[in-house]
């Protein structure tokens, strides 16, 4: 079973103080283009210092070299290199989908795959596609499944064909911590251009997805959806914006689930992941106030309700205090506008102990105190709570220890 709540988080994070057990990553799409918005979503990604990148799709366009579109900006993360910008990497750190410009533009299909060697030498794999148009890896915490998701691939690209069977069983079979699928064509998208992409909307939640991600529209969307109606959301992302023109959006019926939409320039995601923590950025190449989405995930030991939720700015939650406590504490939020909240404290078995407060509130800060007593007055034992807050869109948790 998965368990999911949302916690505040910081803006910047570099990779040389990640933990051990952590992995950063860069995910861009839509991007080999060769030309200036490709090589300055590139400049981004390079200065993250990501661990390795991911692909959406699209690497190649028009009848360049495949070198020139890809090689030229990215040479540095790509194992088993053969062109003629620089080294390469001396293990693969670049994991790409192919595109239907990577199947359809200049050599095909055939150079992509002499050009790149998936996932590569030395690198944690299932091996089990026999293929490298669509294959798994594993990078920390994180098993990644790229698929080939255009009309020309061999082996199909609907949910009954055999590159979905293959995406099942390695799924439910997978012990990681989190699961991404990512592919060019997007399940869900609101553009204009391309939108939904009803034949890639396969199971994807009931096989144990934490994220699935897509390109091919060349937009930033963010969705949180609930597609196998289980009560629990999770995102759904569009991030075709890598440096190949940009597309719009309607002004009014997005999809189901559409939370965050972003076209005025190009940019790239930023992922930070940990055994209980994913962070989610997208930023764009602005000089100013660059980052524009943000998604943290948290996993925890417990069978409390899960949702994925965005944590809309200016709303905070402090840690109780004092903490450990005996036999009060307090909890400390701050409100950015009007809204409905529950703030409730529940034990490490998911069980709610008491419901301090459901009511609604207005833009401030606020302080409840905990009296270490459950709904029925009674004095609850030692032992470690969580303190949850929640309006209908999303929740912030924190634990609290209690000792006397």
């Amino acid at each position: 079973m998965r368990f999911f709540l949302i916690l505040t988080f910081g803006i910047m994070f570099a990779s040389s103080v990640l933990a051990q057990d952590s992995v950063m990553f860069a995910v861009v799409g839509d991007y080999g283009t060769a030309d200036i918005n490709e090589q300055r979503v590139a400049e981004l990604i390079h200065s993250w210092n990501p661990q390795f990148v991911i692909t959406l799709g699209d690497n190649s366009y028009n009848n360049r070299p495949i070198d020139s579109n890809i090689g030229q900006f990215y040479s540095r993360y790509i194992g088993d290199y053969t062109g003629t910008f620089g080294d390469g990497a001396d293990t693969n750190r670049f994991f790409p989908c192919p595109g239907n410009h990577d199947w359809t533009d200049g050599a095909g299909i055939s150079a992509y795959l002499s050009y790149f060697h998936l996932p590569g030498d030395y690198i944690t794999t299932s091996n089990s596609s026999g293929n490298e148009r669509y294959y798994d890896f594993i990078k920390g915490p994180v098993h990644f499944f790229a698929l080939s998701s255009y009309s020309w691939e061999y082996d199909g690209n609907t949910s009954t064909s055999i590159q979905a069977q293959w995406l099942e069983n390695q799924m439910t079979a997978s012990a990681a911590k989190w699961k991404i699928v990512y592919m060019h064509h997007p399940p869900y998208s609101s553009s204009t251009k391309s939108g939904s992409q009803v034949y890639m909307q396969w199971d994807y939640e009931a096989w144990g997805a934490d994220v699935v991600m897509g390109g091919h529209d060349h937009t930033y969307e963010r969705l949180m959806r609930d597609d196998n109606t289980d009560g629990k959301n999770i995102p759904y992302i569009v991030n075709g914006t890598g440096g190949r023109t940009l597309y719009g959006f309607p002004l009014a019926g997005f999809v189901d689930g559409s939370v965050f939409r972003y076209n005025s320039n190009f940019g790239a995601m930023k992922v930070i992941a940990t055994d209980e923590v994913m962070k989610l950025y997208y930023y764009s190449i602005d000089t100013v106030n660059a980052l524009k989405d943000s998604l943290v995930i948290t996993k925890i030991p417990t069978s409390i309700d899960d949702e994925i939720r965005s944590i809309p700015d200016g709303f905070q939650v402090s840690q109780n205090y004092p903490n450990p406590f005996n036999p009060s504490t307090t909890i400390e939020f701050s409100v950015p506008y009007n809204m409905h909240l529950s703030i409730i404290v529940y034990n490490v078995l998911g069980e709610i102990v008491k419901i301090l407060d459901s009511d609604e509130y207005t833009a401030g800060t606020y302080s409840l105190v905990w009296d270490g007593k459950d709904n029925k007055g009674k004095k609850v034992s030692s032992g470690i709570y969580l303190y949850k807050i929640s309006s209908d869109n999303f929740s912030v948790s924190n634990k609290m220890l209690l000792l006397k």
